[in-house]
């Protein structure tokens, strides 16, 4: 389920980012008490044309995350914003409870970082749910 989740953001802001150029992104992120239980939602926005337009795509996409539990979606907030960085999410094996997000200035830093926070869950089998940098002017 949370494989199904992620796709749907994914897919959400890929059709909300597309066309755009100035770099600014933001992520919001819906956690419930548990994870394994009541899922988990996320959204988020880059190359958004400014900090504000990425905070609302980003928790646009958070709350409308039509696969995610009404309980994880009502729990929607930004979590970050940032420019020219590169952002991942990592989710532990499917039906589990661990998940992680991280900022770097690479997207091989920021999955790096995001592994790593999603294994001080206790989870051992994260994997990369998706990355992605904002292009620089």
């Amino acid at each position: 389920m949370l494989k199904r989740v992620l796709l749907s953001a994914v897919t959400a802001a890929l059709s909300l980012s597309a066309g755009t150029a100035a770099p600014h992104g933001a992520l919001a992120i819906g956690v419930p008490e548990s994870v394994e239980l009541d899922g988990i939602s996320v959204g988020f926005s880059w190359n958004a044309g400014s900090p504000e337009l990425a905070r609302v795509e980003a928790l646009r996409t958070c709350l409308d995350l039509k696969t995610a539990p009404l309980q994880a979606r009502a729990l929607c907030s930004i979590v970050t914003t940032f420019r020219h960085r590169c952002f991942s999410v990592a989710m532990d094996h499917p039906g589990g409870g661990g998940w992680g997000w991280a900022l770097d200035a690479t997207v091989q830093g920021a999955e790096a970082k995001a592994l790593q926070s999603c294994k001080s869950t206790l989870q051992k089998r994260c994997l990369i749910a998706f990355a992605q940098c904002d292009v620089k002017p």
